[in-house]
């Protein structure tokens, strides 16, 4: 008998650690003498209940052998689980009223603005519900992304008429700057059920020092509250996105202004480094925490915080969280403008070595036997030996593929940002559940 080589301790408070293996993760409370013995297999200082509670938790092995059938069949079970998908992105129009200073998306500020064609939209919804259909899934979403994509409004309306008439559940939802929205389209989105999302950073000099019109002076913040405004006259539910920049970290105010301005759902989106920096060390280290801070101000108010929710599902859940983004086990497709797919958003306006087929030409199953998506279909947590290694891998699912390509030079590596984050929240989420 002896230590699984998967269990880890982490330190709590004074002479508590939380012991787990974390494949299992089944996390138990030791004293410092308990854990000095366990992990210098001083095994005869604990009790034969206490050996068996050892056992079960996965905490101590039989045999070297016994791990390896644990890895082993983590590795089968989540390999052989993945690669359906049901999230499909579509770029309606490659450009944008806006230029964002931070956007990830890259640089098309100074591309010729590309418009997709009714006939791509429907040959891409047609096989996205074929293939929900084919393969016995409930339901699908298509999520319009951009550029901005209510620059082609006409053509999401085309969408939902289309989706009304197919067999399967196909939900829609839109991620958008928010300035272009006409009370006709927010109409619209009221009555066909539209999940809404606006972009919006925080108070007025935070938002507009970030978000600013390509061609006219007029302050984006301004600009969107008042649909804000309008969206809550018409009584339509919708979240914002706001983005965790290091200005709105330190923003006096922004706790005040989340808690003020009357939407109780956010996606907080910590800042994706774009190109090679060491600021991610810092950066990453002071998000992690204000996130959990934002949290305890915020969810007494009824305030919920999308992101850091599903790390708190992750370490409730029996299942093992492989992905926090689709892209990873290649579960969601990004339709651009011209028909061309990627896998990851990050890449459809940049997508020199990211293509995987094209939309107008190429089943699904043709699509998902290209190179391209099998790579993303194989970067997984379980397929990394460092990763595997780490205390956090049941709850971290990889981070981001696109921010390690720029980071590192490598969607293959490890996203080391998300791996601050992923330990800190284990050691959050350790101490207020079993202290």
């Amino acid at each position: 008998m002896k230590l699984s080589k998967f269990t880890h301790k982490v330190y709590l408070k004074r002479d508590t650690y939380a012991i787990f293996n974390s494949l299992l993760f089944k996390p138990i409370l030791l004293s410092k003498n308990e854990t000095n013995n366990l992990f210098s297999n001083q095994l005869k200082s604990f009790s034969q209940k206490e050996i068996i509670l050892l056992k079960e938790n996965g905490i101590l092995v039989n045999s070297e052998k016994q791990d390896d059938d644990v890895e082993q069949l983590l590795i089968k079970t989540i390999n052989n689980q993945v690669g359906s998908f049901s999230l499909m992105y579509i770029i309606p129009a490659s450009g944008c009223n806006l230029g964002c200073k931070y956007c990830f998306i890259g640089k098309i500020n100074n591309r010729a603005m590309i418009y997709m064609s009714e006939k791509t939209l429907l040959n891409a919804l047609q096989k996205f519900s074929n293939y929900l259909k084919e393969n016995k899934l409930k339901d699908g979403t298509v999520l319009f992304y951009g550029g901005e994509p209510t620059l082609k409004f006409d053509l999401i309306k085309k969408a939902i008429l289309f989706g009304k008439t197919q067999p399967v559940k196909i939900k829609f939802s839109i991620i958008t700057n928010g300035t272009m929205l006409t009370d006709e389209y927010m109409k619209f989105i009221k009555e066909n059920k539209i999940q809404l999302s606006l972009s919006l950073d925080g108070p007025k000099e935070l938002t507009d020092n970030f978000r600013v019109f390509k061609e006219q002076d007029t302050s984006v913040y301004d600009t969107v509250i008042k649909k804000v405004q309008r969206l809550k006259e018409l009584n339509i539910e919708f979240g914002l996105s706001v983005t965790l920049s290091k200005e709105a970290i330190d923003h006096p105010l922004l706790k005040k202004w989340l808690s003020e301005i009357g939407i109780p759902g956010f996606g907080f989106n910590p800042f994706i480094f774009s190109s090679p920096t060491n600021e991610w060390k810092s950066y990453y280290k002071k998000v992690s925490k204000f996130l959990f801070e934002l949290r305890d101000y915020l969810l007494p108010k009824d305030i919920i915080d999308e992101r850091l929710e599903r790390k708190y599902s992750a370490f409730y859940s029996s299942t093992f969280k492989y992905n926090d983004c689709p892209a990873r086990g290649g579960e969601q497709f990004v339709i651009t403008p011209n028909g061309d797919v990627v896998i990851c958003h990050g890449y459809w306006n940049q997508p020199k070595g990211e293509i995987c087929g094209n939309i107008n030409t190429d089943s699904i199953s043709k699509i998902q036997q290209s190179i391209n998506y099998k790579k993303w279909k194989e970067n997984l947590t379980v397929n990394k030996t460092k990763c595997l290694k780490c205390p956090a891998i049941r709850i971290c699912g990889g981070g981001c593929a696109y921010q390690a390509d720029k980071l590192f030079g490598n969607q293959l590596a490890i996203d080391k940002p998300n791996c601050i984050y992923a330990k800190y929240a284990l050691k959050e989420l350790l101490k207020r559940s079993l202290t």
